[in-house]
């Protein structure tokens, strides 16, 4: 699973940054926050029709069935170069990425045993962040130096490659029951659990409000800079998370709900100073070597902190009740994607420097009240534990 993961995620990335400069080559600013938000009606309609009916049913033909569709989503794009393939892409992609990332949850948290899980997560999350460096600065070096097409093309193959390793994968047996009838519970029950859980309640909202800041980076990447450090500019977060989350894995911050969000609150203070350090840096050209450094330097620290999110990720895989791991992970990935295809239209409305500002302070009062709620539950200074929901 962690291989078909690795392979995915790579050919995601490079592809995500050639629909990112695709978009931007038709409309700027306006054209990356369309790709970026693409996708919300798409996994809104998975959320209530399909992810449901994917709870019982066996993880691996599923899984190989949402990898057929994110090569057939690539198809147009590869065709025509356009921001309208792009936007259809972007949101197929979306659509079979939240049933994904709902099967994927509930797939890891049968195999995976409950005390290992926080570093378990920590150490995907790592992996996850070297992935999105390297995806990204090279999917955004193919789309300059030979085309888009080409870094689409590469897309397509690793969601080839991955099914062929997941065809090769023994997961745990599903019991099978009957599905459910009812469109209503289709909408009703996973919003259902996270809002009677305070803690889940809690995690939800806070990590939407990360999902809004985490987007910035890339919504905001492509008006940077002009000059040949796009990718480096593109691969600054997910490189200072990458380092960041290895660091906090080996001292155990994402088993501890308030050391991820102490680190969330210090994250919040990082946007609104590179948010005033882009202002400075954007009195410069857009193909000057100093705005482009910046760019590069901001985006590292600003990825670094932002680790705190792989906490959230965590202890909600954690309290999430077994019984509805697939639809909860599939309405939560939703609702995160969906909240974060926003934070490309911040940027928009308010430009590189305000955006990076404006969600900084958006996440400083989130963290408060997510710590006073620990607070008050007991959660200060102990270990996730699955059992307390």
């Amino acid at each position: 699973m962690a291989v078909a993961n690795i392979i995915d995620g790579l050919g995601t990335y490079v592809g995500l940054a050639a629909l990112l400069v695709i978009g931007y080559h038709s409309s700027e600013l306006l054209g990356t926050a369309l790709v970026l938000a693409g996708h919300i009606l798409p996994g809104l309609l998975v959320t209530l029709f399909i992810a449901p009916r994917l709870q019982h049913r066996q993880r691996r033909p599923v899984l190989l069935v949402l990898n057929l569709v994110g090569v057939v989503a690539l198809v147009p794009a590869i065709i025509w170069p356009h921001a309208s393939t792009a936007v259809l892409a972007a949101a197929m992609l979306g659509a079979t990425g939240v049933a994904t990332r709902g099967v994927q949850m509930a797939a890891l948290a049968e195999a995976v045993p409950v005390h290992v899980r926080g570093r378990f997560y920590g150490m995907v999350g790592s992996f996850g962040q070297a992935i999105q460096v390297v995806g990204l600065a090279g999917g955004g070096a193919i789309a300059s130096a030979m085309s888009p097409r080409a870094a689409l093309v590469i897309d397509a193959l690793s969601f080839t490659l991955a099914g062929v390793v997941i065809a090769t994968i023994t997961f745990v047996p599903v019991a099978t029951t009957p599905a459910v009838d009812t469109t209503r519970s289709f909408f009703g029950r996973a919003p259902q659990v996270v809002w009677r859980i305070p803690l889940l309640r809690m995690l939800a909202v806070v990590t939407w409000v990360g999902a809004l800041v985490g987007t910035v980076p890339e919504a905001a990447s492509p008006a940077v800079t002009t000059t040949n450090f796009l990718p480096l500019v593109m691969a600054g977060s997910p490189a200072g998370g990458a380092l960041s989350a290895l660091i906090c894995t080996r001292f155990g911050l994402f088993s501890r709900v308030s050391g991820t969000l102490r680190l969330a609150l210090v994250s919040s203070l990082s946007l609104v100073l590179a948010g005033a350090g882009m202002y400075i840096a954007f009195q410069q050209p857009a193909d000057s070597m100093a705005r482009a450094t910046y760019g590069v330097l901001a985006n590292a620290v600003v990825g670094g902190l932002g680790v705190w999110f792989l906490g959230m990720v965590a202890a909600f895989a954690e309290y999430t009740p077994s019984s509805d791991t697939v639809s909860v992970g599939a309405f939560m990935t939703w609702s995160v994607g969906a909240v974060g295809g926003l934070g490309g239209f911040v940027v928009a409305i308010l430009g590189v420097p305000g955006g990076y500002a404006a969600l900084g302070l958006l996440l400083l009062p989130a963290a408060l009240w997510g710590l006073r709620v620990t607070a008050a539950g007991g959660l200060v200074d102990e270990e996730v534990d699955p059992h307390a929901a």
